[in-house]
C-alpha cells in the first residue's frame, strides 16, 4: 500500500504542475487550450493552414491582434506534433515515476517492475546498451519537440518586425520578437537527411536560427515564397504587412 501511496503522490504532483500553469505563464509562454483544442488541430489538415477561421483563432490563441499582425508562417504538421505531445507527456511522465519509486524505495516491487529487473540481471552488462538508446531517442525526441517553430508573424505597419512562436519544455509555447536580418538558414540543406550526421546536426542545430538560437522549420509553410526570402533576408525587396493581409485574405 505504501509503495502505490508514494507513486500515486508524485503522479498526482506531476499532473498538478502540468495543469495549474496559468495560461499566460509570461508575457511570451502559454499552454494549450484544454482538450477541445488539442484534438481541434490533431484532425486539421495541411491544406487549411491558412483558412480564415483557423487563422482568426490562432491570433486568439497567441493573443496577436489581427489588425497589427499578419499570420505568414504556419506549420500544422508541427503543431499537431506539439499537441499530441502535451496530451501525453503526463501520463508518461507518471509512468516513469512510479516505476522509479518502486524501484528505489520499494521491496516488494510491481510484477512489470520486476521483470524488467529480472531481464537486466540476465542482460549484465549489456543491459546498459538499451538504456543508453532509450535516453538517446528520448533527448533526440525532447529536442525535436523543444525546437519546433509553429507560426510566424509579420507586423502590418512595420513589416520587418516579426514574432516566432514556438514550442518551449515539450508542453510549453514561446514568442519571439524579432527583426528582419535576426532570422538566417543553417549553412546546410534543411530539408534533406542523406545521412545520420546531417539528420542529428539538423535536430541539434536546428535549419533556421532566430536572434542565434536554433529552431526546426519547414519552407513550404510559409504563405508565400517572398515572405520567406523577406524575412530570411534573402533580399532586400519590401514585402508590405498590408499586402502580405492582402495575399493572405486571397489564399483564404
Amino acid at each position: 500500500m505504501l509503495r502505490f501511496t508514494r507513486g500515486f503522490l508524485l503522479c498526482r504532483l506531476t499532473l498538478r504542475v502540468h495543469t495549474a500553469v496559468p495560461l499566460s505563464v509570461s508575457s511570451i509562454t502559454r499552454l494549450p487550450g484544454g482538450l477541445g483544442e488539442v484534438f481541434r488541430n490533431l484532425n486539421e489538415s495541411k491544406k487549411d493552414a491558412f483558412h480564415p477561421g483557423r487563422v482568426k483563432q490562432v491570433h486568439l490563441y497567441d493573443n496577436m491582434d489581427r489588425d497589427s499582425w499578419v499570420l505568414v508562417y504556419r506549420d500544422v504538421n508541427s503543431s499537431k506534433h506539439f499537441y499530441f505531445a502535451a496530451l501525453l507527456l503526463p501520463p508518461i511522465i507518471c509512468g516513469f515515476l512510479v516505476l522509479a519509486v518502486d524501484i528505489l524505495w520499494n521491496d516488494v516491487h510491481f510484477g512489470f517492475t520486476q521483470k524488467l529487473l529480472n531481464d537486466a540481471d540476465e542482460l549484465g552488462a549489456l543491459a546498459v546498451i538499451p538504456l543508453f538508446l532509450t535516453v538517446v531517442v528520448f533527448v533526440t525526441l525532447w529536442r525535436i519537440q523543444s525546437s519546433r517553430l509553429l507560426r510566424i508573424y509579420q507586423k502590418v505597419s512595420d513589416p520587418k518586425k516579426f514574432v516566432a512562436v514556438s514550442s518551449r519544455m515539450v508542453i510549453l509555447q514561446k514568442k519571439t520578437p524579432f527583426v528582419k536580418g535576426e532570422a538566417q538558414l543553417r549553412n546546410f540543406d534543411s530539408q534533406t537527411y542523406d545521412s545520420m550526421g546531417k539528420f542529428f546536426r539538423n535536430i541539434f542545430k536546428g535549419t533556421v536560427a532566430i536572434k542565434g538560437s536554433g529552431f526546426l522549420h519547414d519552407d513550404e509553410c510559409f504563405i508565400s515564397n517572398n515572405a520567406r526570402s523577406f524575412m530570411l533576408n534573402e533580399f532586400d525587396k519590401l514585402t508590405h504587412g498590408n499586402g502580405v493581409k492582402r495575399r493572405n485574405n486571397y489564399k483564404n
